[in-house]
């Protein structure tokens, strides 16, 4: 949406449409579990079991650990898997570059095992490939971007100047009411960490964009997985000191929610989200300082699966982005 105001009227429903769908990186369906055991916390944050905001704000996501097989990978197996991860570092993290492109097709896919999605799909991910989009092109992580940038101007303010630190996906079973996990589909949460980087906001605060959804197998196609957003949220990492001030401090920041978008085009943009896709903005932040927006009729991308194991999915999406992720307990580093 950053780009909006640039686009002719008549391509904004289409621009709007496909910039919504694009989950070749990421996805958003609210999951009440607990991920303490996997998250990363920054240095000096600490989340604390104290019924606080704090404690609300704290990692939700849990993912039941899977037995390794690691027996059963080859030697030439973890060998191509640290060597495609030598090329997305030589190449900064673009999975579409084409010697990255090349090895996955000539190499990694040709000592890959035959795709188990019900064993090896959930886990917690840390995403290694460049992590979304800036304007038409792709950014890196520790790339200065704006939030709006990193987040479809769905929250404010949407020219904050930020760095992507850290990006993970939890993917993991979703239950029904009865609490039974439904065949083929999966919650499906990506968690962007950031900090402010920014000259009007010093010491810098530290926050994630989450984005929820869920994901099920394809009818047509063993290999592909369809993925819905669904929702969102904007949440701050309170430290285990200074708690209090620190929070004072994200509300002054992110406190107005719900503004209109600036520029005329993204102005119509966010009208056809609102009436295609019943896009619902944040019109404020909670007292924990956390901003929710929801899209009920929400757009469906897909990402076909180019390679599976225990602790390493490359999946292409609809759009074309190749996107690599490893287990966070993963042994290739």
């Amino acid at each position: 949406m950053a780009a909006a105001a640039s686009l002719p009227h008549v391509t904004t429903v289409v621009w709007v449409r496909n910039r919504l769908k694009d989950v070749s990186r990421a996805g958003m369906v609210r999951v009440p579990l607990d991920h303490t055991q996997h998250a990363r916390t920054p240095v000096g944050f600490r989340h604390v079991s104290d019924g606080s905001c704090r404690d609300r704000n704290r990692n939700r996501f849990s993912v039941s650990p899977r037995t390794s097989r690691s027996n059963e990978d080859t030697v030439s197996r973890e060998s191509a898997k640290r060597q495609l991860l030598d090329l997305l570092a030589k190449h900064e993290g673009d999975g579409n570059a084409p010697e990255v492109e090349a090895f996955i097709t000539d190499v990694l896919v040709g000592v890959a095992p035959t795709p188990n999605v019900q064993s090896d799909y959930a886990g917690s991910w840390d995403v290694r490939s460049r992590v979304t989009q800036k304007k038409r092109g792709e950014y890196k992580k520790d790339e200065v971007v704006t939030l709006g940038q990193s987040a479809f101007n769905v929250f404010d303010p949407t020219d904050l100047q930020i760095v992507v630190e850290d990006v993970e996906n939890y993917v993991s079973e979703l239950e029904v009411q009865s609490g039974e996990p439904t065949p083929n589909r999966w919650s499906y949460v990506v968690r962007n960490q950031f900090r402010t980087e920014d000259p009007r906001v010093d010491p810098p605060l530290i926050g994630y964009i989450e984005s929820y959804g869920e994901s099920a197998l394809a009818e047509d196609n063993p290999n592909r997985l369809d993925v819905r957003f669904t929702s969102g949220q904007l949440v701050p990492v309170l430290p285990e000191r200074g708690r209090d001030e620190y929070l004072r401090r994200w509300k002054e920041v992110f406190e107005t929610q719900g503004s209109p978008p600036p520029g005329f085009g993204a102005k119509v943009t966010n009208l056809i989200a609102k009436a295609f896709m019943s896009l619902e903005r944040p019109s404020g932040i909670d007292e924990c300082g956390v901003a929710r927006y929801s899209m009920e009729r929400a757009p469906k991308g897909y990402q076909d699966l180019l390679y599976l194991d225990d602790d390493m999915r490359i999946t292409r999406g609809n759009r074309g982005t190749v996107v690599v992720v490893v287990k966070s307990s993963s042994r290739v580093g």
